[in-house]
C-alpha cells in the first residue's frame, strides 16, 4: 500500500518508535526524524528506484538521542521508490514518492 503526505513506519522491535519520512510526495529534498538512537554512530541511507536499482546513498555519522536527518534528491524520475534505513544495528524501510 502507498501512502501520501507524512508517512509514519513503525520500527519493528523498537517499541513505540517511530520513523518519520517526510515531506511524501518529495520534490528537491526530503528528511528522515528518527526519535531516539541508542547509540552514537553512523546511519546509511540507501534509495531504490522503483525498478530496484540503487540510485542514492548516504552515510552521515549522527550522536545518541532524536535526529532529524536531510537529504537531497538526486535527479529522478517521478515514481515511488523504496528506502533502505541501517542504525543502531537493525535494518528499515519506507517508500517515498517522488514528484519531480
Amino acid at each position: 500500500t502507498t501512502v501520501y503526505g507524512v508517512k509514519s513506519v513503525l520500527l519493528p522491535g523498537s517499541g513505540n518508535t517511530e520513523l518519520v519520512v517526510s515531506p511524501n510526495p518529495a520534490s528537491s529534498a526530503f528528511y528522515v526524524e528518527i526519535p531516539e538512537l541508542e547509540a552514537d554512530g553512523p546511519v546509511t541511507l540507501r534509495m531504490f528506484s522503483p525498478d530496484g536499482r540503487l540510485v542514492f546513498t548516504r552515510e552521515l555519522f549522527v550522536v545518541a538521542g532524536a535526529a532529524r536527518l536531510a537529504y537531497p534528491l538526486p535527479s529522478l524520475s517521478t515514481g515511488v521508490y523504496q528506502l533502505l534505513i541501517l542504525f543502531d544495528g537493525k535494518q528499515h524501510s519506507a517508500s517515498l514518492r517522488v514528484d519531480q
